[in-house]
């Protein structure tokens, strides 16, 4: 794990690698920050913090584009997950910017080996029952359990055990556990239509 010392955005939410969202910058200190990606082009983190309390664990994303500048100095900004880290210390300013700033793990998750094949076909029933369209051999074969985590569209709470879980098994053992989890309500839900229609 490489260690950097980066900017920091602290919200209630979580990407994985690869995740795209959109931030509305208010706040004059991360209209700095996004000023800073404008002048150096800077990836910033996003340490995860649920009911105003850092949990440890955040992600790392990259600016990819400005969506709109309001007149008022706020912004529209669109944002892409790049990869994922562990917070090892905070600071509420970054030396001499307004912005936090700190020392996090980034995970590398790039290099993660492939999911298991128990993963994938957890997966592929997954996107099966969801009627979500499949992905092609060269993808399956280059997935990691984060690449197969934002398919599953798994919750915040399960996304921050992905990141904190140390091994790879123990990882894969959360999206096998949501995988179970959302087939037996596939079955319940198509039990109840069964019977609908039967009646």
């Amino acid at each position: 794990m490489n260690s950097a010392q980066i900017g920091l955005f602290p919200l209630q939410m979580i990407l994985l690698p690869g995740e795209v969202t959109q931030l509305f910058i208010f706040e004059e200190r991360y209209r700095q920050l996004v000023s800073d990606w404008e002048l150096y082009g800077i990836e910033f983190g996003i340490p995860y913090a649920k009911n105003g309390i850092l949990t440890g664990v955040g992600s790392l994303v990259e600016v990819t584009r400005i969506i709109k500048k309001n007149p008022d100095g706020t912004s529209h900004i669109e944002i892409r997950c790049t990869d994922v880290f562990n917070i090892t210390t905070f600071n509420n300013t970054f030396g001499e910017k307004l912005y936090p700033g700190g020392l996090a793990k980034l995970m590398e998750s790039s290099q993660f080996p492939p999911a298991s094949l128990e993963v994938m076909t957890g997966l592929e029933v997954y996107l099966k029952n969801n009627n979500l369209e499949l992905f092609s051999e060269s993808l399956v074969a280059k997935m990691n359990v984060y690449d197969a985590a934002r398919l599953a569209k798994i919750s915040d709470v399960d996304k921050v055990k992905l990141i904190s879980r140390k091994g790879l098994e123990r990882q894969e053992q959360i999206l096998l556990n949501h995988f179970k989890l959302e087939a037996a309500i596939h079955a319940q839900r198509n039990s109840k239509w069964r019977d609908i229609i039967l009646n």
